[in-house]
């Protein structure tokens, strides 16, 4: 697959209803979701030279959780490790949503 800057594709509410659900029913010990800033995803958005941002799945050994790395790509599809790492990201349950559609029960 190529990626660009137009990488990605918006889905129905449906589909993200029957994603998160049906993720949600498979791993039902798993994270349901993570939380980011706007103001942190904005200081990753604005990297010279950023074509889109990578989301890595990491697993953090000193508190046995799963997490996310997100990082800067360049319009070469290369990951701009020289430049920031987004993480700690507040996951839920803890920072779930209040009646989201997305949180099955």
């Amino acid at each position: 697959m190529t990626i660009n800057n137009t990488t990605g594709e918006f889905i129905t509410q449906e589909e993200a209803v029957a994603f998160t659900h049906d993720f949600q029913s498979a791993n039902p010990d798993a994270f349901k979701c993570f939380f980011a800033g706007s103001e942190k995803i904005k200081e990753l958005m604005d990297q010279k030279e950023l074509m889109g941002i990578r989301i890595y799945r990491g697993y953090d050994k000193h508190n046995d959780v799963e997490n996310l790395v997100l990082v800067g790509v360049d319009s070469s599809g290369n990951d701009m490790c020289s430049e920031l790492f987004l993480e700690r990201l507040a996951p839920c349950p803890a920072s779930c949503a209040q009646n989201s559609i997305l949180v099955a029960d």
